[in-house]
This record gives structure tokens, sequence and C-alpha cells, in this order.
């Protein structure tokens, strides 16, 4: 993200469900300069809206591209305790950049995904 190592982050977990069901379960950090804040919007308020949405009303950093590495591998443990599964069973892995003006990347991301009985639609 063209941050210094030492530079604090905010970690934001979020679990996306399908009929009662897991079906992702990503990790997302941003900036801690960038976002003051974030840590106080309740977790109720995700369930309403995007974090995408929430970032750009909040904080006025409108989402202009993502860049993303797709692939399957085996979850991590936490991964996999959160989407019930083994963790012997590959997932969907994607690790994505998201950017805003000016080539500006503002949010990394690990999203594991099942997919076994569902597929995953994303639009940009």
């Amino acid at each position: 993200m063209g941050i210094k190592p030492a530079q604090p982050l905010f970690e934001l977990k979020r679990i996306f469900y399908w009929k009662d069901r897991p079906v992702v379960f990503c990790t997302s950090y941003l900036p801690a300069a960038l976002f003051q804040g974030i840590d106080q919007i309740p977790a109720s308020h995700f369930a309403q809206k995007t974090l995408y949405l929430t970032i750009e009303e909040k904080f006025g950093f409108p989402t202009i591209f993502n860049r993303e590495l797709i692939g399957a591998q085996l979850p991590p443990a936490e991964a996999a305790r959160v989407l019930r599964i083994q963790r012997n069973r590959p997932v969907l892995f994607i690790e994505m950049l998201a950017f805003t003006y000016r080539d500006r990347p503002y949010e990394y991301r690990r999203a594991y995904g099942v997919t076994d009985s569902r597929k995953i639609f994303r639009q940009y």
C-alpha cells in the first residue's frame, strides 16, 4: 500500500453469509492515518452499508479500481474455523488492493470463500 513498515493499520474482519451459512471471510487492512474513527463505527453499520460506501461517505475516498490475485488454497486456521470447514479443504482465495484517485492504494484485503454450493459474484 505504499506505507512504512511501522505505520499503524486498522484490521477489519467481516463474514458474509448465505442463508445462515458463512461463505466468505475477509480481513481488510486500512491505514490508521487515513481512517481515524473507523474503529468507532458499530459492526451493525456494515450490515446496512458496504465498506466502500462507508469509506466514501465518511472519509471521502471513492474506490476507483481494484487489483486482485485469485486462486485456490488451503485456508488458515481462523478462516477454516469461521467458515466451518476442515483446514484440508481448498477455498477460493482473493488478495486485493483497492485504489482511489491518483492510483493511491488504501485497502489491502485477504478473502477466503467457500464455493462448493454457490458461486461468488462481484461487480465493480
